[in-house]
């Protein structure tokens, strides 16, 4: 029966994915296993973290690297230039622990 529905409908894989949705959660980690990318902690493991262990996993990056383009530029503003790179470059960085909220 299974094979007269790959048959007679194309891709039998389409068919089951349509029939079994996954929760929008698991459909994301099954993305990222076949990406073959290792996800970063969960917020719950975040949380569980030493204050030094948090600012690593989280902030530090980001800082390192706006820092030592603030370095080189030298601009008249450091603070406020930081600041811009931040906001402009976060996304790199960007982690899931906190989700956004949906705005109403």
């Amino acid at each position: 029966m299974a094979t007269e529905k790959m048959e007679a409908g194309g891709n039998g894989k389409e068919e089951t994915d349509q029939q079994h949705q996954l929760p929008k959660r698991v459909q994301q980690h099954l993305d990222i296993e076949r990406a073959g990318v290792k996800p970063g902690p969960t917020r719950v493991e975040v949380m569980g973290l030493n204050t030094r262990a948090y600012l690593d996993q989280t902030v530090v990056p980001i800082l390192i690297e706006g820092m030592a383009v603030l370095a080189k530029e030298r601009p008249p503003d450091p603070i406020e230039y930081l600041a811009a790179y931040l906001l402009k470059y976060k996304e790199r960085y960007q982690t899931d622990y906190y989700p956004k909220e949906k705005s109403s």
